[in-house]
Formats: structure tokens, C-alpha cells, sequence
């Protein structure tokens, strides 16, 4: 593996669930040796569930094997790989599904064979990304249309162990609280290894027989339409742990407060708040060559990351500063390309990225350049040398993570 690594995830429906025999492992593996066409070796891991509801993992050791798996999402739960490359290139890839949807993620070395996976699965698979409306069967009843949907709050907490031996006992906390808990999942990771299961106390005896994991995901969904309780630990890019706790239905801020008592944790009051973001962004940037060949390599890739954009560039019947004021407003989160240049119209930008306050604010700066004045002084900014504003994506990847952005 190499020193960094670039990684995307999300949830998704694909264009069907149900497979030929051969043709997912066919496709899977078409897209792989696009990303990397000279494989020196793999590792593909298949998760089966079990009576039990613990899941049993087989591997095969080459992409040749892979279009074996033939119905994804009635008998195999995951589909894990990892595949290196005689040039040193390496992609790993996990699917886990479910009866309804995909939870998709990518890992490479670079930013463009990211990018390239990306674009392929969704072509191949025909993903599309997930929403609440997904989970209904037949016509939408009680929960109304996806505008009333329930609402979702998320916290973040101190990283610290959960009290895992009450952990089988949530459902019944929860039924206290009106939220029927429908499917179980927990997924412990302890590197190089993975477990899921589909029992509470299948993942608990898990717990007592190695250790505390320091990376996990437990999953409740319930029964009503779009409803899931969902607490996560894991490690940013900077290597910096996380802990959320996230639940999507009624009364959901005393649901989460509820659990986060029950489980011993503790609010993390300089981490991320509860609101949920739109994806929504305004880019800023100077109208000149290199900073239109920036910005449009930046749009590219928050496009890959489904985020809308806006920029000051489209003409408006107004002032400059109006439209730039108005457009900047309607974004949840605003992205400025600081880069040297003569383009007057950028001081009327800039003066008003000072204005951004209650927004996040991702400050994009070329080496070398200088403010025009005080106002963005004292902000934290990624620095990056020209033309290479790709350098700045891990950055912006864990910060939108830790907005609370599922990537």
C-alpha cells in the first residue's frame, strides 16, 4: 500500500439485486482490471449468512474465481477484495448488501483510479444513490411522502469502548422509546480481519472472546419506512477516532440522548454538531486560465462526491458582488481557490468569503499567494502547489466526513 490512500463510500441502489449465474462476478470483475489492468495477485473474501446469524467467509485467490458469485444479495451478505497490481497499483473494494440496497466502498493509492472506479460502478451496476423512499414496498401508507419522513440527528461522542454487555438489550430499550427494531447488523473490524453478524449477542460473544474493537459499526433498522438507529467508531484520515451516533425517526433527538446514556458514552462538545448539511456548495475562484483549469478539476471531483455546485462565473443582471453575495447564501458550504493572478473581479470574491461566517469554509491556497487584506488572515487553510489542487482532496474528504458528509 502506498503512503496515502483515497477512499469513497455510500449507500446506493443498484439497477437490479438479483443476478444470472456468473454475470455480477463478470461485471465486478471487468470494472477491477480497468482500475488495475496488470494484477499480480488478489484477495476476495465472500460473507454467507448462517443459521445462526453469524456470517461464514470464503475466499478465492484470483479474479478468475470471481464470477462465481452469481445472486448478490440473497445468499452472499459482502463481497470484500483487495487487488494489486505489477505496478504497484492497488484497489480494494467492499460491497455489502441488503434486501433493498448497497453499501458500497473504495479504497485506492490515486486520486484518478478513485475516480475512475467510481464512474465504472455506477455505469456498470447503474447505481443510484439511496434514499429514505427506497425502503418502501408498494404504495408510501402512514409515513407519508419522503418530505415527512422522519428527521435525523446525529452526535458525536467521545471515543471510548461502548458498555458492551448491555448492547442486546437496545431492542428493548428502544420498543420503550415506539422504535421497533426490524434487522440486527454489527460489523467489527480489527485490522486485518472482519466479522459481521446478524445477532446482538452473536457480536457480544465476539467482544468477550478477543477485545473492545476500536472500529465498528452497529446497524438497527426498524420497522417503519426509512427508520435506523446506527452507532459508529472509526478513524479518519488523519487517524483521529470517531464516534456517532446517528438515528432517523420520531422523536429523534431523545432517542439518540437515550442511547448515548444507556451505552455510557459521553457527547463530544468540540466535535461536529447535530445539523445535517445539504449537498450544496459554492466555488469560488479566480476568472483567469489556471483558475478556471482549477476550479474545474475541483467541480469534477465534488460532482463524483454528488454535491451541486455554484460558482460566480454564470453571468447574472446584477453587481458582481450581488450575485456572488446571493449565490454564496443558498450553499451550505463554500470552497475558494486562492491563487495569484490579475483578475480584478477575484478582490470582490474574496472580500466577501469574509461574510461566510456560519458556513464551512474550505480555504484552497496556492504556495505563494498573498491575501488582499485581513479578512481570511486568521482561517485555516490547505495549502497546495499549482497546478496540483488534487493534493488537497484527502483533506477535503475528511473534512466533509467529519461534517457529517457519508463518503
Amino acid at each position: 500500500m502506498g503512503a496515502q490512500s483515497f477512499s469513497k463510500s455510500g449507500h446506493f441502489v443498484p439497477a437490479k439485486l438479483k443476478w444470472s449465474p456468473g454475470e455480477y462476478g463478470e461485471v465486478l470483475r471487468s470494472v477491477v482490471e480497468k482500475v488495475v489492468p496488470q494484477v499480480k495477485g488478489a484477495r476476495v473474501y465472500l460473507c454467507a449468512a448462517s443459521p445462526d446469524g453469524t456470517c461464514v467467509h470464503h475466499h478465492v485467490e484470483s479474479l478468475e474465481e470471481v464470477p462465481q458469485i452469481s445472486e448478490l444479495g440473497r445468499y452472499v451478505e459482502s463481497v470484500e477484495m483487495t487487488v494489486e497490481g505489477t505496478d504497484g497499483r492497488r484497489c480494494s473494494l467492499l460491497v455489502r448488501s441488503s434486501e433493498t440496497f448497497w453499501y458500497v466502498w473504495v479504497d485506492v493509492d490515486r486520486l484518478e483510479d478513485l475516480n475512475l472506479f467510481w464512474v465504472l460502478l455506477e455505469a456498470r451496476f447503474g447505481l443510484r444513490e439511496r434514499q429514505a423512499a427506497d425502503e418502501c414496498q408498494g404504495p408510501l401508507q402512514a409515513d407519508g411522502p419522503p418530505s415527512l419522513l422522519p428527521s435525523k440527528v446525529q452526535v458525536y461522542c467521545k471515543p471510548k469502548d461502548i458498555t458492551w454487555p448491555v448492547v442486546p438489550e437496545l431492542p428493548a430499550r428502544l420498543a420503550k422509546l415506539g422504535f421497533e427494531v426490524k434487522e440486527k447488523t454489527v460489523r467489527i473490524e480489527r485490522y486485518p480481519t472482519v466479522a459481521e453478524y446478524r445477532t446482538l449477542e452473536g457480536a457480544l460473544k465476539d467482544v468477550e472472546t478477543n477485545r473492545a474493537p476500536k472500529e465498528y459499526e452497529i446497524s438497527l433498522a426498524g420497522s417503519a419506512t426509512g427508520t435506523r438507529l446506527s452507532i459508529w467508531r472509526y478513524s479518519n484520515l488523519s487517524g483521529q477516532e470517531l464516534l456517532r451516533v446517528e438515528f432517523t425517526g420520531k422523536s429523534a433527538e431523545e432517542v439518540v440522548g437515550k442511547v448515548i446514556s444507556f451505552l455510557g458514552l459521553e457527547p463530544d462538545q468540540a466535535a461536529v454538531g447535530n445539523k445535517r448539511l445539504e449537498r450544496t456548495c459554492f466555488v469560488g475562484y479566480r476568472f483567469d486560465d489556471q483558475g478556471h483549469e482549477l476550479a474545474e478539476r475541483l467541480c469534477r471531483f465534488l460532482r463524483l462526491l454528488r454535491f451541486t455546485i455554484s460558482t460566480g462565473r454564470e453571468f447574472a443582471p446584477r453587481s458582481i458582488s450581488e450575485k456572488v453575495r446571493a449565490r454564496m447564501a443558498q450553499q451550505s458550504i463554500v470552497f475558494a481557490i486562492l491563487t495569484a493572478g490579475e483578475d480584478k473581479t477575484w478582490l470582490v470574491q474574496e472580500s466577501l468569503l469574509g461574510e461566510s461566517s456560519g458556513k464551512s469554509l474550505f480555504l484552497l491556497k496556492e504556495k505563494g499567494y498573498t491575501h488582499s487584506g485581513a479578512l481570511l488572515a486568521d482561517k485555516e487553510y490547505i495549502p497546495f502547489e499549482a497546478p496540483h489542487i488534487e493534493a488537497t482532496f484527502v483533506q477535503v474528504l475528511e473534512g466533509l466526513r467529519e461534517l457529517g458528509f457519508g463518503l
